[in-house]
């Protein structure tokens, strides 16, 4: 696995892999055309957002998480890139009207630790941590799996617009418009990079 490679060369071991649920695109209105996201203030979480949301000819500001609230309040910002999931911690209906399911990436968390402390581990607790972060990884995936749904009735209750026909040409239009972040990112990665590519390509073809 090539997380696990990654991960020894810093001296770190895999533990577990979660998934967040999809990114969507909080906003007042629905955001389903290149003229409605034209200008909008998008807060976006890493640097492959704003390439995109920027190409695509929206306004993106990086934010941390702690920053969304306050610049949302201040009109700093219009719109937030983040999940149902999140804007249902936030409380975002109290802001934002719509939730546009742009399913724009799954995010995925990976629990280490370092290699050194585990190796100076009894085999029984060694043994512990593993099966213990088994447990973790199916628990999470198994949540994952009916967390979308839970979320938006979660939104329905609080008059939520959850935006899920989102029309192929934007969506095309998203794709082409994150190209060069890709193209830099393939850069990075080289060989191993294109693999991961081919690999994802073959998988949501089945």
């Amino acid at each position: 696995m090539l997380y696990q490679e990654v991960l020894a060369e810093s001296d770190q071991i895999l533990l577990f892999s979660c998934p967040w649920p999809p990114s969507g695109l909080w906003a007042k209105k629905a955001v389903i055309s290149k003229a409605a996201i034209e200008n909008l203030k998008i807060r976006t979480y890493d640097p492959s957002g704003t390439i995109t949301f920027n190409n695509i000819g929206a306004a993106p500001i990086q934010l941390s998480w702690s920053d969304v609230i306050p610049q949302l309040t201040t009109g700093g910002i219009d719109a937030v890139l983040t999940s149902a999931e999140s804007g249902v911690n936030g409380k975002f209906w109290e802001l934002l009207s719509h939730f546009n399911e742009l399913n724009y990436t799954i995010p995925l968390s990976l629990v280490h630790m370092n290699r050194y402390i585990f190796d100076g581990l009894s085999k029984d607790l060694q043994q512990t941590v593993k099966d213990v972060a088994a447990s973790a990884e199916k628990y999470a995936w198994d949540v994952a799996k009916n967390r979308v749904m839970e979320n938006y009735e979660i939104l329905r209750t609080h008059n939520v617009n959850i935006v899920n026909e989102i029309p192929q040409p934007f969506l095309e239009s998203l794709k082409e418009a994150s190209q060069p972040a890709m193209d830099d990112w393939l850069k990075k990665m080289g060989t191993p990079g294109e693999e991961i590519i081919q690999e994802y390509n073959s998988r949501i073809k089945q």
